[in-house]
């Protein structure tokens, strides 16, 4: 249990790529482009311990948004677990204007995390997802993730 708590901290961060190998999830969203950094490895993130992952994700909103919340899944085989991630859980400091936010337009989702140097070094694929006031899903992705 402990090792998926862990796991639950880093598997977030390794969402957000400046890569072509980020699988966008059914959202009201488009991503437009997605950066995280550092993001070493071609079709695998990894992600060193001890540093910190920036991530962030251009996108146009599918819908008008007036509360945001992250969530952050973690595939371990077919099995889909979530991962209660511990982060700030109001998103709309994370975009770059406030909430409310109008539908249509262009935005930036930006956050910081640290992998800490406890974290086990394994091999998973990270889903990331922006959730608005009506818990639908307004930004989402994949992407495989290693921490080392």
């Amino acid at each position: 249990m402990a090792t998926l708590s862990l796991l639950a901290f880093f598997l977030p961060l390794a969402a957000s790529v400046p890569v072509d190998f980020f699988k966008p999830c059914d959202s009201v969203g488009k991503i437009n482009s997605l950066d995280v950094t550092p993001c070493v490895g071609s079709g695998l993130c990894q992600f060193p311990r001890g540093q910190d992952i920036t991530i962030n994700v251009n996108f146009t909103m599918g819908s008008e948004i007036t509360a945001a919340k992250p969530a952050v899944f973690a595939y371990l085989g077919f099995l889909k677990v979530p991962e209660p991630f511990p982060m700030e859980q109001d998103s709309c400091g994370h975009f770059s204007r406030n909430c409310p936010l109008a539908a249509n337009i262009e935005q930036t989702y930006t956050t910081h995390v640290l992998i800490k140097d406890a974290y086990p070094k394994i091999r998973v694929v990270a889903e990331w997802q922006i959730r608005d006031q009506n818990d639908q899903i307004v930004i989402c992705f994949a992407v495989p993730v290693q921490v080392v």
